[in-house]
């Protein structure tokens, strides 16, 4: 009667009427080799389910004997499963859903559909022992509503107040700007317009040059003849009675002197015209106030004629 089997260790060959067989080399062993270190199975390890946690995203992972796990770490990591999004995901998804309890105080009641009374007004999902409102205080949840949705119809109401306020400050931020910003236009016109004026009088200062009008007398010099004809009157005043060889104050007709096209002079009276400004005033003294005749300039004789009166241009 064949019954049993042996031991497939070479030493024992034992048989054995209930063996084991092994289930990584699937050779059969007696009751004292069955273990994997007492038959020194080679292919120990090949079921083992030990696994290794990723902190990162929470995978779990094995590797067998035959292999090093800090190669299968690297392999893991280098994949791109391996994220920290995915590691939320599995907590989100074994997260317990929050069971739903009567809402009246003191009370802990699983709500289910069998048991669940919802009151419409308060609006709160209760158990059946505390469905009337005395018995889960619907007046007190009414109330503290009401606070709060008026609380919440007034804050609007405070917002345009702040919203105003901060806009009056930016206007008045804004007005103070813009002064600013016109007065340091003001000054900047005000320093351009100062340095014009400094220019346009260095400008005038340059005008008597050598060229200018000179005072016979005190060397004055000016830039056209009517001002050195008002000078002459004012600063060097003398009496009418002086001798004709010298110099006497202008009248008032003189002070009129216009001057010409190509240098010339001309007498404002007579139109006569002369050469040089003593010429113009010798004949202003000796023709239009009463003087003799034989005073007229010798630069241009045809200034008079055979009558003594002067020729009109």
């Amino acid at each position: 009667m064949d019954v049993g089997e042996h031991c497939y260790v070479a030493q024992c060959n034992q048989v054995d009427f209930l063996p084991f067989t092994c289930d990584c080399c699937d050779k059969v062993y007696c009751l004292e080799h069955r273990s994997y270190d007492a038959h020194e199975c080679p292919s120990a390890g090949s079921k083992d389910r030990r696994v290794i946690k990723c902190p990162v995203c929470g995978d779990h992972f094995h590797w067998t004997s035959d292999q090093d796990v800090n190669e299968v770490w690297e392999a893991h990591a280098r994949s791109n499963q391996c994220t920290n999004e995915r590691l939320q995901a599995m907590r989100a998804a074994k997260k317990k859903k929050k069971k739903a309890r009567c809402a009246a105080d003191r009370c802990r009641e699983v709500l289910l559909s069998s048991n669940t009374y919802h009151c419409t007004a308060c609006n709160q999902d209760v158990c059946l022992k505390h469905r009337f409102e005395d018995d889960h205080n619907c007046q007190e949840v009414r109330k503290n509503r009401r606070q709060t949705a008026t609380a919440r119809f007034n804050a609007p109401a405070a917002a345009p107040r702040f919203n105003s306020a901060q806009l009056q400050r930016d206007a008045k931020q804004a007005a103070a700007t813009v002064v600013s910003g016109t007065t340091s236009v003001v000054n900047a016109a005000m320093t351009n317009a100062r340095a014009a004026a400094t220019a346009a009088s260095n400008a005038a200062s340059e005008l008597v040059t050598t060229s200018s009008e000179e005072c016979p007398q005190c060397g004055v010099k000016f830039a056209y003849v009517s001002q050195l004809v008002a000078h002459f009157n004012r600063a060097h005043p003398e009496p009418r009675t002086r001798a004709p060889s010298s110099l006497p104050q202008a009248p008032a007709a003189a002070q009129q002197v216009a001057s010409t096209a190509g240098g010339r002079e001309v007498c404002p009276q007579c139109r006569a015209v002369f050469d040089n400004v003593e010429a113009l005033i010798q004949h202003a003294e000796s023709a239009h106030m009463g003087g003799s005749r034989s005073q007229v300039t010798a630069g241009n004789p045809s200034a008079r004629d055979g009558d003594g009166k002067c020729l009109l241009m």
